[in-house]
């Protein structure tokens, strides 16, 4: 088994994300789990960037076909009071509230 792809048939997984803007194919799926919350806070070697999960988001997005699934884990805070507030935890990671899920 290559790296980068998985033993299914009719499946591939991609595993590094440092290039969905030079995807020449379309995607059925996008799967994101504990991985956006780092983007663009320079914690593995990214540029900073205020705005890198959104960037990030889009270039998943850009990689779906119409109609295609895009599952995303991202951490956000348990009670009501606090999901409204959002939270970086420098240069861990970000929390997410009501205003920054409108924005990614």
């Amino acid at each position: 088994m290559s790296p980068g792809k998985n033993s299914f048939k009719k499946y591939s997984a991609i595993r590094d994300c440092d290039c969905f803007w030079c995807q020449t194919e379309i995607l059925d799926a996008v799967f994101s789990y504990s991985s956006l919350e780092h983007s663009g806070l320079g914690r593995y070697g990214d540029p900073l960037a205020p705005y890198g999960d959104a960037e990030a988001v889009a270039e998943m997005w850009c990689s779906l076909r119409p109609g295609g699934l895009f599952f995303l884990a991202l951490p956000s805070f348990n009670d009501v009071d606090r999901r409204r507030r959002c939270q970086i935890v420098w240069n861990a990671h970000r929390i997410y509230g009501y205003v920054r899920l409108q924005v990614s």
